[in-house]
């Protein structure tokens, strides 16, 4: 609130559990849904490093664009990596989808997340291996669909808080359904699983300061 005074109150929604990024993002998609049925959602963490900024809106419109066109794709944003790290999760691109806005679109071969060391120097020699910044464009209704054919529980789940988000016992059917929901990474629930992923790859001097 302190950094994005203009973001309403009522958008903030408050993890009553710590669950990981599965839950939370697909509890926001819900919520936004119920507002907008043709909603596309960027997903973006708050405590990376983006030293590029305008290199960075270029390429998340250029996403955008992309899933506005093709909304039964999921978007992942993809840094070149510049060592074997351990710590983040690969995407294998394959061949060119689209150019978006002077950005190269690509299929993608395989999501793979937090591969061994012996692994991720393979990656890393290949060239054709992304870090997953964790930065993701969706359309909304594309991935409540992947999240009931995936996750099936948190589907209801999330879908349930959504529906009571106007009433009065809102905040006691989130604490009530959240604290059912698996601790996993959205990575691992929808992005490894999901036939449709796309990688933009981008240069926007990024830095996941957390790690």
């Amino acid at each position: 609130k302190k950094f994005v005074p203009d973001i309403p109150k009522k958008n903030y929604i408050t993890e009553p559990i710590k669950r990981n990024t599965g839950p939370a993002i697909a509890l926001v998609t819900a919520l936004i849904y119920q507002k907008d049925k043709d909603a596309i959602i960027v997903a973006t963490h708050s405590d990376h490093l983006v030293v590029k900024k305008e290199e960075y809106q270029k390429g998340v419109l250029a996403g955008i664009s992309t899933i506005k066109n093709h909304p039964n794709y999921i978007l992942c944003v993809g840094i070149q990596p510049t060592s074997p790290h351990t710590g983040y999760g690969y995407i294998e691109k394959r061949e060119e989808f689209r150019v978006s806005q002077n950005y190269m679109v690509y299929n993608t071969a395989r999501f793979v997340e937090k591969p061994n060391l012996d692994k991720a120097k393979e990656y890393l020699a290949s060239g054709n291996f992304f870090w997953n910044s964790g930065y993701f464009i969706w359309q909304a209704e594309h991935f409540l669909e992947e999240l009931k054919k995936y996750s099936p529980d948190v589907y209801k789940g999330v879908m349930k808080i959504a529906k009571s988000s106007s009433e009065k016992d809102f905040k006691s059917i989130l604490d009530r359904e959240f604290i059912k929901f698996p601790d996993v990474a959205v990575d691992n629930m929808i992005m490894e699983k999901t036939e449709n992923l796309l990688v933009l790859p981008l240069d926007i001097g990024w830095s996941d300061v957390g790690s």
